[in-house]
């Protein structure tokens, strides 16, 4: 596999089964007092594997 599939395919695992997404997750118990434990749903930069991926699938 290239290098650059295994990126894009890396990428992947960010979806939910749901559609939704996330690239980063909130690891400790409390923040601030809120409670933590969660993906960020602010977070949402893992689209541009998603975009690539489907874009240049042919070319690789």
């Amino acid at each position: 596999m290239k290098k650059c599939e295994a990126v894009y395919r890396g990428t992947l695992s960010m979806f939910m089964p749901d559609g939704s997404a996330s690239c980063a997750y909130v690891y400790p118990v409390s923040v601030n007092g809120r409670k933590g434990g969660y993906y960020d749903p602010y977070a949402n930069d893992q689209d541009w594997g998603l975009y690539f991926m489907l874009r240049y699938k042919n070319k690789i």
